[in-house]
This record gives structure tokens, C-alpha cells and sequence, in this order.
């Protein structure tokens, strides 16, 4: 099969470079100018994928009519030993191309697509981007105008408007970081509980021993910190609960007595610390974050060690309900560039729709932590009327253990405990340095919704598996551009998610039955050029004949285009009327249409 070989890959280096050629000279849809040579080339890439089919089938025909010229004897007689021979290098030859052919319609042509629709949204994005980033400024949200500003120079490649809302922005935020103060304070919680997971461990007599052991030091924030928490531990029924109380009313008349200061530098340093120290215990993270994180950058007094551990101990309970600005810097280089959108069934009945722009995967902590750009929900309640909607500029998911919760609490949010995980999204997000910068869901209720206060609350649970995300990032992008794998995982998923079962079905036995298919069609186009072979053994081979091949090739691409109409008519039925033995069916129909066209090669004579 030397002359297949050869045919074959100087007409298909030909193609390629016919399509990279058209491509560059074709007119290019509106993009940014750093795009436009990446999108020539990937647009000729797509091309050339395109037609590889057809030029491997007609190719292959032709180049089959040259090698059995001079190779097609011992055939006088039907099922000869020699055809089938011939029957078997053909198959070996054919899968070896059809497994080129599934590189490239499950790999290489889903990424050059996604890259041509990145290129060819980027145009409509940035200008999306600056406006966003104008909206922030003027609403001064500068940290989020940064962002998107950086992101808008990131696309653009340094484009002058994008480089000067950046500009702006950053001269904004550093006006407002170093000479105003946020009036923004948030209210504190009524309930005394502290409750950080890195001091869980201790038992109530050794937190007492901790508080006494502060005391003994003078260290009464701490003291009180730790009887706290022995407090919280006992529950009001443990032996050392009188211990604990004793402790911390101690530490804290300890707190309230008047102090002697140095100077007014450290009488202000001690009465912020209380305040912060009030703040943590009260649940306010937030106010408690930013004021010792100012105190840990004093430089008119020296720093107490208790500074650093509250700090990171509300810095611990604010991530559990918000996040920072700059969590997200990544995203324009790290993210998906296609929408996600699925919908959920509410447990009180009707469904939540989910829109996302982008998404980013992260591992973080030795868990994996998705970011969301652009994340919407819309409530419709049974009778498809709208309950509320929400929408905010970015999202944090993280994986939250189903055995966190009861089987009462896990029936009453819709999750099975079958999930190992389900995602928790964080709606607010706030910046590392400056207070009072806050993002948060902008939302929508009909008139006569009730429930608001319980859809206001800065974190949602989906109903979901975590693992399910992924898939459903594909499943966004259509069927037909999902992995092979994971849209054989989606199938008993869709319905969950929203989406159309015949569509997905389909579309699985496409992709399932394509490789026989394709066998199909190269024995049928082998058969072609054994009955149109050269006859004449005395010729000599001449590139001329390959002049036949791109006319042949635009005929054999509109026949493919046939044939793969009539493929996905003969599925769309076997789906419909077979439903769960589709597949089954389909196996036995190609194979039986495989057998006939193998027979009819072997039984093809000089």
C-alpha cells in the first residue's frame, strides 16, 4: 500500500495548504488586532478538518485505483484468496485513518472551534469589560473596576482605552485608599459564638486551663477568648460550665477597667483592638478583619501577638462569607470562554434557572474551588411565574460535605446524600485592603413574593453533586462539542440539568457509531477504485492523475454530506422508536450493512 501512502499524504499536505491560503486572503469577521493572524490560521485549521474526510475518501479511491494496476492479479474467480488480501490491508489502512479522523473531530476541531469563537466574542467582550468598568467606577467600586480594567487590557493586548480605564481606576483606588475612611459598618450579631475550626479540638477543661494560663500573663483578650469558647463548648450542662462563665466574666471586668497608656498612640491601639475583639465575638468578621489588619501595620506601636491571631481568626470566619477581589485576577487567562446555563428543580416546586458567562477551576488547599463570572439565577415557582432573580458579577463555589447535614435538613434542601459533595456558592465578595468595597447579588422579587429574607442571605446551596459542574460546563457548549466521555456520563443526568434527551441521545449514537461508519464508507470507496482501476499494466505513474483528485473530492464531499444526513435521520429514528436499546440496535443495523459491504469487496474479480 506504498502508492495509497503516498497519494494519499502529498493530496492531503496540498489541502492543507490550499485551506490555510483561502483562509488568509478571506475577510475576517470584526476582531481585536492581535487576533487577527491566530484566527487566519486556526480558521484554515477548521477548514482543513472539515474536509478531511472527504479528502481521505477520495484520495484513498484514487490512490487505490493506481496500486492495483500493476497488483490486481489472482483474482479471476469471486472470494479469491487475493482479495481478501486486499480486503484485510484496506482495513488496516482504513482504521489507521479513521483514527486520524476521530482525533479530529473529537479533539483538534472542538478546541479550534472554541478558539475561533473566543476570538471572534473578544471584540463585543471588551467593550462589555470597559463598560462594566466605567459602572464600577462610577459607582466607586474601584478594587472591581481594577479587575475588570486588567482584564480588558489582558484581551486587548494593551489597547490604549482598556490601559487607560485601568489607569483610572488604580488612580482612584489609591485615592480613596489612603485618604478616605468607609463609613460602611455592618451591624453586629446578637449572639455571642465564636466558633473557628482551628480551636475546635480542645476539650472545655483544657480551654479553661488556656484562659487561666492567658490570665496569669495579663493577657485578658486572650483569656476571655479561650473561656469563650470553653462557654460555647459546655453547652450550659458540663461540670466546668460554672468555670467557664467565672473565666470569662473575669477576663472581661478585666477588659472594661481603665488603663494607664504611655501615650494616645497606644491608648488608640488597645481600644481599636477591643473594638475588633468585640466585633469577632459578636460574628461581625468583616469589621473584625479589616480593623486588625490595620493594627498588624502599625508602625507607632509595638504589635501584641493576640493582633495576629485574631486577625487570622476572622479572616477565617469571613471566608465562610465572602471572598477577595483578587481571588479572581486569573480569570480572563484561566477561565472557560462560553456561557453555562442548566436549570434545578426547586423542592417546593418549579425550577431555578442558572446562567454563567465564565467559569474558573482552581485547586486550592487541596480541594478544587470554582470562580464564576457573570453568575444569574431566575426562581419560577410551579406555575412558571417568576419569583425573584439575582444576578452578581462574580462567584465562589466551593464543595461542601453532604454529611455536614441531617437527613432532615438534606430533605428539606433537595440533597441526596448519595452526592459525597454539593456546591456552595458565594455571592459576596469584598477587598483584601480597603473596607467598605463590598459586592453582593443586585436582586428582583415579584410584587407578591414572600419569602425575601430567606433568598437574601449571600450564599446559596445547589441541589447538585459538585463532580456534576464539570459536565454541565460541556453540556452548555452542545452536545456535539462535549468529550466523548463525559456526554456518555451526562445521558442519565440531563433531564436533572434541563436538558433535551432526544438531542443528547442522538448525538451519543452518532459519535458511538461513527468509526464503523467511516470503515463503511472507505470499503465502499476501495470497491470504487478496484472497479475503476488502471488497466493497463504497461502505464507508468503520473502526477497528472492526481489532477482528478480535487474535482473527485468535491464530488465525494457533497456525497458524504448525503450520507451523513441520511446517518443522522436513520439515529434520530432508532432513538425515538428504540429509546434505551438504541444502541443496541444500531450496532446490529451497521454491523449488518459492514458484512454487505465487506462481502461485496471479497467478491469483486479481475
Amino acid at each position: 500500500m506504498k502508492k495509497v501512502l503516498l497519494i494519499l499524504g502529498i493530496y492531503t499536505v496540498v489541502v492543507f495548504a490550499a485551506c490555510i491560503i483561502c483562509s488568509c486572503v478571506i475577510d475576517v469577521p470584526p476582531l481585536l488586532g492581535v487576533d487577527v493572524s491566530g484566527y487566519k490560521f486556526l480558521r484554515g485549521m477548521k477548514y482543513f478538518f472539515i474536509f478531511l474526510p472527504s479528502v481521505f475518501l477520495s484520495s484513498f479511491a484514487v490512490a487505490c485505483s493506481v496500486q492495483w494496476q500493476k497488483c490486481g492479479t489472482g483474482s479471476r474467480q469471486r472470494f479469491s484468496s487475493a482479495m481478501i488480501v486486499r480486503f484485510r490491508n484496506c482495513i488496516i489502512f482504513s482504521l489507521i485513518l479513521i483514527l486520524v479522523l476521530e482525533l479530529a473531530k473529537e479533539i483538534f476541531l472542538p478546541q479550534i472551534n472554541s478558539s475561533l469563537a473566543k476570538k471572534e466574542k473578544a471584540p463585543i467582550e471588551l467593550r462589555e469589560i470597559l463598560d462594566t468598568a466605567e459602572d464600577f467606577i462610577a459607582e466607586k467600586k474601584y478594587a472591581l473596576a481594577i479587575q475588570y480594567g486588567q482584564m480588558a487590557v489582558e484581551i486587548s493586548g494593551g489597547d490604549k482605552a482598556a490601559a487607560g480605564v485601568l489607569k483610572r481606576a488604580e488612580d482612584l483606588y489609591d485615592v480613596e485608599k489612603h485618604f478616605e475612611e468607609s463609613e460602611n459598618i455592618v451591624p453586629l450579631k446578637a449572639e455571642l459564638k465564636p466558633h473557628q475550626t482551628e480551636n475546635k479540638g480542645y476539650t472545655p477543661y483544657e480551654l479553661i486551663q488556656k484562659s487561666k494560663a492567658a490570665a496569669g500573663k495579663g493577657e485578658w483578650f486572650e483569656a476571655h477568648y479561650w473561656a469563650n469558647l470553653a462557654v460555647e463548648g459546655c453547652d450550659g450542662t458540663d461540670t466546668n460550665f460554672s468555670q467557664a462563665v467565672s473565666a470569662a466574666n473575669e477576663a472581661w471586668n478585666e477588659l472594661q477597667q481603665p488603663k494607664a497608656f504611655s501615650n494616645e498612640a497606644e491608648r488608640n491601639y488597645y481600644l481599636k483592638k477591643k473594638e475588633g475583639y468585640i466585633a469577632l465575638n459578636y460574628g461581625d468578621s468583616l469589621k473584625a478583619y479589616y480593623i486588625f489588619k490595620n493594627l498588624l501595620s502599625c508602625t507607632d506601636v509595638n504589635v501584641t501577638p493576640d493582633v495576629n491571631e485574631f486577625f487570622e481568626l476572622a479572616k477565617e470566619d469571613l471566608e465562610g462569607s465572602y471572598f477577595f477581589f483578587d481571588e479572581t485576577e486569573d480569570m480572563n487567562e484561566l477561565a472557560n470562554q462560553h456561557n453555562i446555563y442548566f436549570t434545578l428543580e426547586n423542592i417546593e416546586g418549579g425550577k431555578s434557572v442558572y446562567y454563567i458567562k465564565r467559569s474558573m477551576d482552581i485547586n486550592k488547599a487541596g480541594g478544587l474551588v470554582r470562580y464564576v463570572e457573570g453568575f444569574t439565577v431566575v426562581n419560577f415557582d410551579k406555575n412558571g411565574k417568576l419569583n425573584y432573580s439575582f444576578s452578581v458579577p462574580f462567584g465562589k463555589i466551593t464543595a461542601v460535605k453532604t454529611s455536614n447535614f441531617s437527613e432532615e435538613d438534606a430533605l428539606t434542601l433537595g440533597i441526596d446524600k448519595s452526592w459525597k459533595y454539593i456546591p456552595q456558592v458565594l455571592l459576596q465578595s469584598v477587598d483584601r485592603n480597603t473596607e467598605g468595597l463590598i459586592s453582593k447579588p443586585e436582586y428582583v422579587f415579584a410584587d407578591d413574593y414572600e419569602n425575601r429574607e430567606s433568598v437574601c442571605t449571600g450564599l446559596i446551596l445547589l441541589p447538585m453533586s459538585f463532580d456534576d459542574f464539570s459536565v454541565i460546563s460541556e453540556a452548555s457548549c452542545g452536545a456535539e462539542n462535549m468529550s466523548f466521555v463525559s456526554l456518555f456520563s451526562f445521558l442519565n443526568k440531563k433531564w436533572n440539568f434541563g436538558y433535551a434527551d432526544e438531542l443528547f441521545n442522538q448525538c451519543f449514537l452518532c459519535r458511538a457509531m461513527y468509526p464503523l461508519f467511516i470503515l463503511i464508507l472507505f470499503i465502499f470507496f476501495a470497491s470504487f477504485g478496484w472497479n475503476y482501476r488502471i488497466e493497463d499494466k504497461n502505464a507508468h505513474f503520473k502526477f497528472l492523475w492526481l489532477l482528478v483528485l480535487p474535482f473527485f473530492n468535491m464530488i465525494v464531499y457533497v456525497v458524504l454530506e448525503l450520507c451523513n444526513y441520511i446517518y443522522e435521520i436513520i439515529n434520530y429514528v432508532l432513538v425515538g422508536t428504540c429509546g434505551s436499546l438504541a444502541l443496541i440496535v444500531a450496532i446490529v443495523l451497521y454491523t449488518s450493512i459492514f458484512i454487505f459491504d465487506s462481502i461485496m469487496f471479497v467478491s469483486r474479480k479481475e
